[in-house]
């Protein structure tokens, strides 16, 4: 009987039922999903101990790389072979993996929020100071990024920093990125900016289209390689 009257009352109700059932895990997980992380303090320390050569900063992002693959000297030879020119720091970004979320993370020091995976190919930027805006309201720095639409989402609009888009779509292994270092290396002869981020998008695209097993990804990543080093030399 007890079960009849069940029966009786979904069928009725089953559309209020369906509304409740969704509403109440939805108003547990809504305010973490559009929850906005800490923003970090607008402050540049500067170390007393550290000398540095020069005065410039450049961030070179390999989108679609792994740290497996761009310390494999097979994957990337060149990069290998100067490995103990450099000082080498393991940073992780959050649990959203997706390409401007992790930009996000590492240009802005703003921990991912969930909202940021539903607006990974429009995200703007999570507002306070980081660097790049810093770096783009000194009279002493010429700020430039080069790369893809996400870090012109977040930086595209502000005065002080010039960027440029070589994103060619989805399907573009190797012209964008060709662009890119092109850019970079008028940037290195004519010595028009001292604080650059340069994306290489390429590999990302190629990685999803092949996978990273693929001769098309080896042959990318040495691509991305010889740019590199070249830029680095």
């Amino acid at each position: 009987m007890y079960l009849q009257k069940l029966t009786l009352f979904l069928r009725k109700w089953h559309i209020l039922v369906i509304i409740l059932l969704i509403s109440i895990p939805a108003t547990l997980i809504a305010p973490d999903i559009y929850s906005s992380g800490d923003q970090p303090e607008g402050v540049i320390l500067k170390p007393a101990d550290i000398t540095v050569d020069g005065n410039g900063f450049l961030l070179i992002i390999l989108d679609g790389v792994g740290t497996d693959s761009m310390l494999d000297a097979e994957m990337m030879p060149l990069l290998n072979s100067e490995k103990n020119r450099y000082s080498i720091l393991n940073v992780r970004t959050g649990p959203l993996t997706l390409s401007a979320t992790c930009i996000k993370e590492l240009m802005t020091g703003v921990p991912n929020d969930p909202i940021d995976g539903l607006n990974n190919f429009n995200l703007g930027h999570p507002g306070g100071q980081d660097a790049w805006l810093m770096a783009a309201n000194d009279d002493v720095h010429d700020v430039a990024m080069i790369g893809s639409y996400v870090m012109g989402n977040m930086y595209a609009d502000v005065n002080g920093i010039e960027f440029t888009d070589t994103f060619k779509g989805h399907s573009d292994y190797y012209e964008g990125d060709q662009e890119s270092f092109e850019l970079m290396s008028d940037i290195i002869d004519s010595n028009s900016h001292d604080i650059v981020s340069l994306h290489f998008s390429g590999p990302d695209k190629v990685g999803h289209t092949w996978g990273i097993e693929s001769e098309e990804y080896k042959d990318k990543l040495l691509d991305i390689d010889i740019k590199v080093n070249e830029i680095m030399s």
